[in-house]
């Protein structure tokens, strides 16, 4: 941060900042204490299961397609059914 161009107007702000929470605008009361910390508040990350990911659901329908279609070109004996299985269902 100190090798940026304007750093000094950038360090100003933010001292000034502090400034004004800890002792208060002249217009304003002193800025209040937050209170205790309550670690039950915190949320921390837990990773999402396997059925709430997007990309398990892409997956498992990107299979399936291929499932089918593997099937439809074993039943009717013609490569082109792998890729094309769905104009059978119109």
């Amino acid at each position: 941060m100190s090798k940026e161009p304007n750093s000094n107007v950038l360090f100003e702000a933010s001292l000034k900042f502090m400034g004004e929470r800890l002792v208060g605008k002249p217009t304003e009361a002193a800025a209040q204490p937050f209170g205790q910390f309550k670690h039950e508040m915190v949320r921390y990350y837990k990773p999402r299961s396997l059925l709430r990911r997007k990309k398990f659901w892409l997956y498992i329908l990107v299979v399936g397609y291929f499932v089918l279609g593997l099937i439809f070109t074993l039943g009717r004996k013609q490569k082109r059914f792998l890729l094309t299985w769905p104009k059978l269902l119109l």
